[in-house]
């Protein structure tokens, strides 16, 4: 048996060890006329698949494309995206399973296309090899100005019509609305009343989305107040919707509902204390204590720690600061103690708060006294007060104590105690806070009074008579005048006014000293807490 054989292209016998299968398709050159049909004739197949969103198909067609020809323009980008679809496929409730395919089979398939296309493999004819160099061109040609050509209109108007779809049925409506809207921008011929059907269900779908998203960033940043009206809008969409099929969409509006009354109120919280901190800074005490105050009845447990402090700060300056503006008037000054003992309360181990509440009491007494014209309980009161702040209540625990030593003073010398009476005057002059007027003429009159003035010489003189000249005879001869005796050592006399009992000063005034107009307090004053 002959081992060779004339049927090779280049005309020589082929052996008897040579074997007539086709070359693989790895060795098949891309610019093959039989391998340049066979991936267009696969390319329209995939894109028949890929409009009907069968995308396990189209990717198995456009895989052999790429196998056939690796350099062939826009097949990855096709693959990315039928990818994408298939991921999104496999998110959708009730999504069918993958449609078996394997790397194996689609390797097969591609060695037969490549066998079957080499086959057709026209044999340039021996003398005429200008008939294999022309077609060579022309399908270079073809194939070049394919790959200079994008893809066309209507597929990208099928692409972005089929994302659109895709988008919408995997719950990611934001990217559906906007596919969709790429879409109709293109005036399609069709599927265009299918798009803007479906994308108004899209729209308010995907503002649900935004907003809960918006919703949960500024909550995780505790803006309350934004995260309150995000809340809100989720909540309108929700309800302009009514039934939702997205579970997903569904369960959020479900949360809408339960969390807005108390996200509501956090706000308020927030808000309310925002505004009392804002009070503490102007140091406006009554604002701030009935902010923080009203704040604490709504819930005890926000930021309890920090509404403690605020409201202790509060309570005690406000406090003082009744003492401080209410002249003569008691009902002040028992709301000032009021607040004092609550900021005790909340702070035990601070002394500041009980010290102000005692010397508010010891206050209140003396206010008490001196309504009651009862001067020596007045002082008792005041002197202690006086000894420990002399500036209490704005100097006005001062002014009354001056009162009380000169009413004391006054009642004393009504009695002849001019002694006692000057005692009192002179205390009340040692107050540096008092007008000392009153004071220094009264003690000044008293002091007269009990040590009155002297005359300046030691020893009162007795009067002396004047001597009287005797006649005595004159002489025949003209005698010598005889000079007058004048007194030895006669000392001038100062005139003594003469001695009686002095009139006595009249009785001092009792009028009290007029009070000072209360200045009213910065707000009105607290309610008492809720026990």
């Amino acid at each position: 048996m002959s081992s060779e054989s004339s049927d090779r292209p280049d005309g020589k016998p082929t052996s008897a060890n040579e074997t007539k299968t086709p070359r693989p398709s790895g060795e098949i050159k891309p610019t093959d006329s039989a391998i340049i049909s066979a991936a267009d004739a696969l390319y329209e197949q995939g894109m028949a698949h890929y409009r009907r969103r069968e995308w396990h198909k189209a990717r198995e067609v456009f895989t052999r494309i790429k196998r056939l020809q690796p350099d062939r323009r826009g097949i990855d980008a096709l693959l990315d995206e039928i990818d994408i679809f298939i991921r999104l496929q496999a998110m959708e409730p009730g999504a069918p399973a993958a449609e078996a395919s394997s790397e194996a089979a689609v390797r097969r398939q591609d060695d037969i296309t490549a066998r079957s296309a080499a086959a057709t493999v026209v044999k340039p004819k021996r003398g005429f090899p200008w008939r294999l160099v022309i077609i060579i061109v022309l399908v270079g040609a073809v194939v070049a100005l394919y790959l200079l050509t994008k893809i066309p209109r209507e597929n990208e108007a099928q692409r972005l019509f089929n994302l659109g779809q895709a988008y919408y049925n995997s719950g990611i409506y934001d990217k559906s609305v906007e596919s969709l809207e790429s879409f109709l921008a293109m005036s399609p011929t069709a599927n265009a009343r299918e798009a803007e059907a479906l994308l108004e269900k899209a729209r308010p779908l995907a503002e649900i989305q935004r907003h809960y998203a918006e919703y949960e960033a500024v909550a995780r940043q505790e803006n309350w107040e934004a995260a309150v009206t995000e809340l809100q809008l989720v909540q309108a969409r929700c309800q302009k919707l009514g039934y939702v099929a997205d579970p997903q969409i569904r369960s959020r509006c479900e949360a809408t509902n339960t969390a807005l009354p108390a996200l509501v109120r956090r706000a308020q919280l927030a808000n309310l204390f925002a505004e009392g901190r804002a009070q503490i800074d102007a140091q406006q005490w009554a604002k701030a204590a009935d902010i923080f105050q009203r704040l604490r009845g709504i819930d005890p447990t926000y930021r309890s720690a920090d509404v403690s402090n605020y409201l202790f700060v509060a309570y005690l300056n406000y406090g003082e600061e009744l003492v401080e503006v209410a002249g003569n008037a008691t009902d002040q000054v028992e709301l000032a103690i009021d607040l004092f003992e609550r900021a005790a309360q909340l702070r035990p181990e601070d002394a500041r708060a009980a010290d102000d509440a005692s010397s508010a009491k010891t206050y209140l007494a003396a206010l008490r006294a001196f309504h009651a014209s009862n001067w020596e309980a007045l002082r008792a009161y005041l002197q202690r007060l006086y000894e420990k702040r002399s500036d209490y209540a704005g100097g006005r625990a001062a002014s009354l104590l001056c009162k009380a030593y000169l009413e004391l003073g006054n009642e004393a010398y009504g009695k002849g105690d001019k002694e006692g009476a000057l005692g009192f005057y002179r205390q009340a002059l040692q107050i540096k806070e008092c007008d000392h007027t009153e004071a220094e003429v009264l003690e000044h009159k008293v002091f007269v009074e009990l040590y009155p003035p002297t005359a300046t010489a030691t020893v009162t003189p007795t009067e002396t008579p004047t001597p009287t000249i005797t006649d005595t005879p004159l002489p025949t001869d003209t005698p010598s005048p005889t000079s007058t005796p004048q007194p030895t050592n006669t000392p001038t006399r100062t005139p003594v006014p003469p001695t009686s009992t002095p009139t006595p000063l009249p009785p001092p005034t009792h009028t009290p000293l007029p009070p000072p107009t209360p200045v009213p307090p910065t707000s009105t004053p607290l309610p008492p807490p809720t026990r």
